[in-house]
């Protein structure tokens, strides 16, 4: 399956495929990464919350046994059959894109409550977002501030197989038990493609098991804002009758709101020693932090414990690369352990405040958490990640089917995100190289000109 994000905002083109378990985003600064990953981000968010009994095949056939028989009574009626408008492609489609409009009233309120504006100022084109799963594409767009629909192939799919039906429909007045194999099978085909984002590999039956998590950038900030925030609105409360002033709640996006709700509602639980999400949680708390981070679920608070002491630390307390990492470790440890399914992360920048030893141990964790059935995708302005993710290609410690690489470039229309293309070799540096090829040059130029001033 892939999202594709068509000038929204800043962004004129991003192609989300989710068949990738290792997605890496690079490019410069005010391009539109966190902008793009956070449409992708509420648009899975969304697909997994949808419910899945809007339409059921037995019932769709029910209908046509029904709308059959009615046209059978008409056509004999008037006896003209070539003059009668079958009803049936029209309800048909109607129910579909009732199924749809549940999606996107969901996203719809999820894109207002993260972007202040979501229409792209370079190219003045249609906002769209399109989810696309083999040939068949389900797209909307952004029209006088509504996400509104357009025509899929998948209901052209419908109209085209009931056409096809149109005289049996027409001049039978057919019990279920009558339809055929072949019109039953067709049905059932055209309906799991309509069907196509609730029954996919990862979408499917463990929808509801599926962990999907948001790590923003400024993770530690957020965190104790959001949490110093809590506590003042509750102090607050108490004392209502003596608030005089109005008060107004601050302009979260969603995905950071979640990620802070989703911190705070974190329930530690007892797990086997063997589980293989506990072990990389143990190896970043060895390797990186040098202490243990953890979460008590009575204060709701993050606390983290340096090895061979006895301080128990609240994480406004410890260093920054402490801070920034303690929220993924939490994650790790105490929802994507206990997950039955495969978990989703999306994490920005993860090198924040990381020395560049650290930042190389993180990259050859982030591929482990991979290997052990997670799915990441992260964005980044680090030349030691992207470089000590080249290296771990060239090891054949993490497969490269499953990476997708994207840098972000500016164009006059919007920023486009172009795939960049990976081998056995790694990927090719189109971010990094440039900026480092000048420096190197500026540095040989800076020796040449003491050597000159010297002779």
């Amino acid at each position: 399956m892939q999202i594709k994000i068509r000038n929204f905002g800043p962004v004129k083109e991003f192609n989300f495929d989710f068949t990738k378990d290792f997605v890496v985003i690079f490019g410069k600064n005010n391009l539109g990464k966190s902008y793009a990953l956070s449409a992708v981000y509420l648009v899975l968010k969304n697909l997994l919350n949808m419910k899945m009994d809007r339409i059921r095949k037995d019932e769709v056939l029910s209908q046509l046994v029904s709308y059959s028989q009615i046209q059978f009574r008409v056509n004999m009626a008037v006896k003209e059959a070539h003059e009668i408008i079958n009803p049936q492609n029209e309800m048909i489609s109607t129910q579909l894109f009732s199924l749809f409009q549940e999606l996107l009233e969901e996203i719809e309120e999820s894109f207002y409550n993260t972007f202040d504006n979501m229409t792209n100022q370079f190219s003045k084109e249609i906002p769209s977002v399109t989810i696309k799963k083999g040939s068949d594409e389900f797209t909307m767009e952004i029209q006088e501030q509504k996400l509104v629909p357009k025509t899929t192939d998948i209901v052209a799919k419908i109209n085209k197989l009931f056409r096809e039906y149109r005289e049996k429909f027409s001049y039978e007045a057919l019990t279920e038990d009558e339809y055929d194999d072949e019109l039953r099978a067709d049905i059932d085909l055209v309906l799991e493609q309509a069907l196509f984002f609730l029954d996919d590999e990862y979408l499917g039956k463990v929808k509801k098991e599926t962990s999907l998590i948001f790590l923003p950038a400024s993770r530690s900030g957020l965190y104790q804002g959001l949490n110093s925030l809590s506590q003042i609105m509750v102090e607050l409360s108490k004392s209502r009758r003596f608030t005089t002033k109005k008060l107004e709640l601050p302009n979260i996006s969603e995905p950071c709101s979640d990620y802070f709700l989703g911190l705070s509602s974190l329930q530690p639980k007892n797990l086997k020693d063997d589980n293989p999400i506990l072990g990389i949680v143990n190896e970043i708390e060895q390797t990186i932090l040098k202490g243990e981070v953890i979460f008590d679920e009575v204060t709701k608070k993050m606390f983290y414990n340096p090895h061979q002491t006895d301080l128990v630390l609240d994480i406004s307390a410890t260093s920054s690369m402490v801070s920034e990492l303690s929220p993924i470790v939490c994650y790790l440890k105490y929802q994507v352990a206990v997950a039955n399914s495969k978990s989703i992360i999306f994490i920005e920048e993860p090198e924040a405040n990381l020395h560049p030893e650290a930042q190389i141990q993180l990259m050859e964790i982030l591929a482990k958490l991979v290997k052990a059935n997670v799915k990441i995708v992260i964005t980044s302005h680090s030349d030691y990640l992207f470089n000590k993710l080249n290296n771990l290609i060239l090891e054949g410690k993490i497969d490269i089917a499953s990476i997708q690489a994207t840098v972000f470039k500016e164009t006059p229309q919007g920023s486009i995100a172009k795939d960049v293309p990976i081998d056995k070799l790694g990927i090719d540096d189109e971010n990094f190289l440039e900026i480092a090829e000048d420096i190197f040059n500026e540095k040989l130029a800076a020796i040449e000109k003491l050597n000159d001033e010297d002779s």
